[in-house]
């Protein structure tokens, strides 16, 4: 029955590895077509999502089916990116402004008649559909600043530009703050600063805006909600509530400690098979190959 039950194992994983080949083959088929790819990059993501792959049957207990789900979702996402760089870089970016306006325009959408769920107003529902704009947000804000930022007038007025592009990266922000979704929001804005410092910001200017936010945490403070003060306080200290808000987070230390230098082994890990790390197949995901891997792989 051991015996049965490794083979099957072993042939779901094969068919993802040929499913991850054929993509493969198929892009280095792809003569004359004019596909605009760094082919070393993108082979390095391949084998990351293959690692992940790995990563998440361990994490998701051994489940082929999800295996299998995930490997489709690759596969789509690598032909969407293969057709989006066919497009030239200037059709990308006179469509920027129409995308974030969109992009913005949905979150504001979401505020009035969005679905709510788990005590925030985050999706909505397009008939048995759920969508989170909050999403488009992570690529139309980077493509925005950088059309700011090659615009003619812009490109002798640096100041101003990221000027501009501080508020288009913060008015999106607080809209998914709104949400409530602090956790998004903050993601937002550190993917809009990261375009902003690539873009050509000094180190000057990047010092004195990390100093006025941090100078900003007092006077935010007291607006926050207080399930948002308390995961806060559980992150510098998980230990004052070990079996209530501080247990995900003591788990996946105890995940990632055990883990050692090399790692316990592929499906090996005592913390994630034996279900005492949360949310393994998502939010700690990382604990689990970490544990599996050492610190070596992580």
């Amino acid at each position: 029955m051991i015996i049965i039950c490794c083979l099957n194992r072993k042939r779901q994983i094969l068919r993802v590895i040929r499913l991850q080949l054929l993509l493969t083959t198929s892009i280095r088929r792809l003569n004359g077509f004019p596909v605009r790819l760094d082919i070393p990059l993108f082979l390095l993501a391949l084998l990351l999502c293959l690692l992940g792959l790995a990563v998440q049957f361990s994490a998701g207990g051994e489940d082929s089916d999800q295996l299998i789900r995930q490997a489709v979702r690759i596969v789509v996402a690598v032909a969407i990116m293969l057709a989006l760089s066919t497009v030239p870089i200037e059709v990308l970016r006179r469509f920027s402004p129409p995308f974030y306006l969109a992009a913005v325009g949905l979150v504001i959408l979401v505020l009035t008649i969005g679905f709510t769920g788990r005590g925030a107003q985050r999706w909505l529902d397009l008939g048995g559909f759920r969508f989170q704009p909050s999403e488009l947000l992570k690529l139309a804000i980077p493509m925005m600043i950088a059309y700011v930022l090659t615009t003619t007038f812009f490109k002798n007025n640096r100041n101003i530009a990221f000027l501009i592009s501080g508020v288009l990266v913060l008015v999106p922000a607080f809209l998914v703050y709104l949400q409530p979704d602090l956790g998004t929001a903050l993601l937002i804005i550190a993917v809009g600063a990261s375009a902003i410092f690539f873009g050509g910001l000094s180190w000057r200017w990047v010092g004195i805006s990390s100093f006025s936010l941090l100078a900003l945490i007092p006077l935010v403070w007291p607006f926050l909600q207080d399930y948002q003060k308390t995961r806060v306080l559980t992150l510098f200290d998980p230990w004052s509530d070990p079996l209530g808000r501080g247990y995900h987070s003591i788990q996946s230390m105890i995940a990632i400690g055990s883990g050692g230098i090399s790692g316990k082994g592929w499906l090996q890990g005592s913390q994630s098979q034996l279900d005492f790390l949360p949310e393994r197949n998502t939010d700690f995901v990382f604990s689990v190959f970490a544990e599996e891997f050492g610190f070596v792989g992580g």
